[in-house]
This record gives structure tokens, C-alpha cells and sequence, in this order.
């Protein structure tokens, strides 16, 4: 598409010539009261012209699409939107969603991330234990017992040697009373007793060495193993506790988000048009409306941006043979028709055409600096000044 940027002053330089002025060799700005029929009449003074009419469109067009993701498959409801033709600003809220089953799931996804971080607590808690039950152990029980086996083995051994000395003394003094002419000597304490509290004190050393090698072979490294059982435990407990937290949070921000984006903003400047589309409940071919179920990812508006217009009109193809790109068009608005459009032809292509229209071409003219209050759809009439032969 070609376009060709135009100054100011050769822009209305071009308007008053295409416009009929009340004196030879002057032009004069029309007043109110002329401007609403005084374009629609011929052009006087030999001016060269093309009539037609035409209808405004918006060179922006920004579609914009529900972005909510719908349960069920039921779609979601609308519960309020702008009505068609108002204008807009970027920020401004064009419609809102039903939003309530994401309220109530966002809330019970709220509890369970505090149901998660309470278990995470509780996991953390439980492998703290686990270590300290550990270190307990390791410096705390397990040497005190065995201290406490050693302390026991120490004093079989000690009273093993007492008997055994007694023993023995109590065979020697048994000796000597037996030799002739020996001197007289108190009784001795009878061996068998002695041999049997020896006896009684190897049974009691013997226990005490197999308590300490069972301390020392079965209890301790059973014991570190259900310890470090349970710390491996705590751990994966824990592992899994912030993996569901993770999880649960990631799926919260997404529901955030969803309950955000019910509520649509206007991404640019522009006038509302309500979409059609098919209805999410009944399949059926509606156009936006409020109570109306959407599909995800469904167009629901369309903003067009009135400063970016240009009007379109179709002419006789046995007219149009002058007019090419370029070209300075003076364009009249039935609904506003004191308000006078300046503009540039900036494209002209042949269009299909019927028997009962003929063979035409669409003009495109794009609308310079247009004013507030214009709307994509207003009809009116394009004069395009034709070129001097």
C-alpha cells in the first residue's frame, strides 16, 4: 500500500479548491449553515471531481479474546461488557468474566498450601529430632552403657582374682596343717565354698563380656541404623512436603491469575465492538452480550482506534480511470455533516461486481488528523479531486 504524507498547508490548500467558493478567484470557509449541503453540490469553476459514497473503518483493529480457562466444558459466563460504540482508553475495563468457581477454588487451594507448609514444618521438625536422637546416642547413651559394662566387667574380673587368691590360700594352709610338727594354724575357710563363689564370680565376668559385645556388635549399630532410618525419612518426608508446596503454590498463582484475567482491560485506545461467536453452553451462533458463555481463547471484542480511519467507497470503473494514489479527497459524514474530513487516496483496486452494480473500484482514502467523535461504520460522501488533464 502506498501513502504519502501531506503538509498542513498543502492539505487545505487542496480543500479549498475542491470546495465551491462565493466569488470568483476566492475561496471562502463555508459556515455552518452551508457546510452540511454546499459539498453534495456540483463543483463550479471547472473544478474536476469524483462523488461517491463511502463508509468509515478503522485502520487498528485489536481483537481481543477470553483468555480464561473454563471447568467442565461449560465455557464462561459474562457478566458485564461495555456496550458496542464506547470509547475507550488503554486501562480501562471493557468486560468481566464470572469469577466466582475461581474464587471458591482459590480458596481451597489457599488451605492447602497452609496444610502443606504445616506438614513441611512438621517434616523439618521430625528430621531435627532424628538428628538429635542421633547425637544422643552417639555421645550421650551408648558411651554411658558402655562405661556402665565395662565398670561391670572390671569388677568380675577383680572378684574372680579375690576368689582365686582365697582359693589358693585356703589349699596351702590346708597343706601345712597336714605336715607333721608344723606349727598350729587358725582354720581355713573350706575350699568347696570358695571354689563355688569363683565359680559364681566367672559366671558374672563371662555376662558382663557378652553385655559389652553385644553393646558393641548388635545394640549400636542397631540402633544408628533405625536413627538413620528414620533422619532418611524426615528427609524424603520433607522433600515431599516442599514439592507438594511448590505444586500447590504453582497452582494458585495460576488460579490468581485466571480470577485476573475475568476482568478484561482495553490493551489500546479505541471503540468497542461486540463479537459473535458460538455459545459455549448451547453451540448456537450468538453475538457478546452479558449472560452469554464463551469458550476459551474465543473473540469476545474488538477495539478500533478512531484516530487510525480511513474511508472506503466503490466507483464506476468509468470514472475511477483518473484517480490514483495520492490524490486529495474531501470526505462529508451523514451523521456529523457539519464536520469536513481531509484525506489521501491511498490505495484503488478493481472489486468483484454483480450485473445490476457494474463493473466498479474500491477507493481507499486514508482520513489525515481526524477529529474526536468519529465511529468505525458512519456513511458518508467522498470528492476526490481528479487531476488536470
Amino acid at each position: 500500500m502506498t501513502r504519502r504524507l501531506w503538509s498542513g498547508s498543502a492539505i487545505l490548500a487542496a480543500l479549498v479548491w475542491l470546495l465551491p467558493s462565493d466569488s470568483p478567484g476566492q475561496a471562502a470557509p463555508p459556515s455552518p449553515a452551508k457546510s452540511a449541503s454546499a459539498p453534495r453540490a456540483p463543483l463550479d469553476q471547472g473544478a474536476a471531481s469524483v462523488t461517491a459514497r463511502c463508509q468509515l473503518r478503522s485502520d487498528v483493529d485489536v481483537r481481543v479474546r477470553c483468555e480464561v480457562l473454563g471447568t467442565g466444558g461449560e465455557g464462561v459466563m459474562i457478566l458485564e461488557v461495555l456496550p458496542e460504540g464506547t470509547q475507550v482508553k488503554k486501562g480501562d475495563v471493557v468486560l468481566r468474566f464470572d469469577a466466582s468457581a475461581l474464587e471458591d477454588r482459590q480458596m481451597e487451594q489457599e488451605i492447602l498450601v497452609q496444610r502443606v507448609a504445616a506438614g513441611i514444618a512438621r517434616a523439618a521438625l521430625a528430621l531435627e529430632a532424628a538428628k538429635a536422637a542421633k547425637a544422643e546416642f552417639a555421645e550421650g547413651a551408648y558411651p554411658l552403657q558402655q562405661a556402665a559394662v565395662e565398670a561391670e566387667l572390671m569388677a568380675a574380673e577383680e572378684k574372680c582374682r579375690e576368689r582365686e587368691e582365697s582359693l589358693r590360700q585356703s589349699r596351702e594352709g590346708m597343706e601345712q596343717r597336714k605336715a607333721p610338727g608344723g606349727p598350729p594354724r587358725r582354720p581355713e575357710p573350706d575350699p568347696r565354698r570358695i571354689e563355688s563363689s569363683l565359680a559364681r564370680a566367672k559366671a558374672e565376668l563371662s555376662l558382663a563380656q557378652r553385655k559389652l559385645a553385644v553393646l558393641e556388635k548388635l545394640t549400636k549399630p542397631k540402633t544408628l541404623l533405625a536413627i538413620d532410618g528414620a533422619i532418611q525419612g524426615a528427609e524424603a518426608d520433607l522433600l515431599v512436603a516442599r514439592a507438594e508446596q511448590e505444586l500447590q503454590t504453582r497452582r494458585l498463582a495460576r488460579t490468581r491469575g485466571q480470577i485476573a484475567r475475568c476482568t478484561v482491560l482495553a490493551p489500546q485506545d479505541g471503540q468497542v465492538f461486540h463479537s459473535t461467536g458460538a455459545d459455549a453452553e448451547t453451540g448456537r451462533s450468538v453475538r457478546i452480550a452479558e449472560g452469554v458463555r464463551v469458550r476459551t481463547f474465543q473473540e469476545v471484542v474488538r477495539l478500533r482506534d478512531p484516530r487510525q480511519m480511513r474511508a472506503v467507497g466503490r466507483v464506476p470503473s468509468a470514472q475511477a480511470g483518473r484517480i490514483t494514489p495520492g490524490l486529495l479527497v474531501v470526505v462529508f459524514l451523514d451523521a456529523l455533516p457539519a464536520v469536513k474530513l481531509s484525506g489521501v487516496v491511498d490505495q484503488v483496486r478493481d472489486v468483484s461486481t454483480t450485473a445490476s452494480t457494474g463493473p466498479a473500484r474500491e477507493v481507499t482514502v486514508h482520513v489525515v488528523d481526524p477529529p474526536e467523535g468519529l465511529r468505525s461504520g458512519m456513511s458518508g460522501e467522498m470528492r476526490i479531486a481528479l487531476p488536470k488533464p
